[in-house]
């Protein structure tokens, strides 16, 4: 009897160690835009632009987008991540128009859009998860 009750807690010990959680993608959460570090002579101009990102679990993402005094823009699709690459798709079935090398330090989301002649650097600040 010792024998099987030892058995068991060993058993359910395995069972609940062997049980981890998904690892969940750092971008994952809400951001805001924060910089655009320029590489390249671009000028957008006197207005300002505002853009906030939401990357969720489920692997939809959602952006505002609002430019100088115009409405706001709301963009929504899927988004995927293959090594340190960002990609995305949005609901009307069109890509994004660059996929992006993405890290994360800390609260800062930085994208740097791919097989574009000199790229612009972008910094989003986490506001949550």
């Amino acid at each position: 009897m010792r024998n099987i009750s030892i058995f068991f807690l060993l058993l359910s010990f395995l069972v609940a160690c062997g049980c981890s959680k998904e690892k969940v993608p750092a971008v994952v959460g809400n951001w805001e835009l924060s910089d655009i570090i320029y590489t390249k002579a671009a000028q957008i101009g006197t207005c300002p632009v505002d853009v906030s990102l939401t990357f969720r679990k489920d692997g939809s993402f959602e952006m505002k987008q609002i430019v100088g005094e115009g409405l706001p823009k709301t963009y929504a699709g899927t988004w995927a991540i293959a090594g340190d690459i960002l990609s995305g798709t949005y609901d009307d079935g069109s890509a994004w128009g660059a996929s992006y090398s993405y890290s994360v330090e800390g609260d800062i989301l930085t994208l740097v859009p791919l097989n574009v002649p000199a790229p612009e650097t972008y910094l989003y600040t986490r506001l949550s998860d």
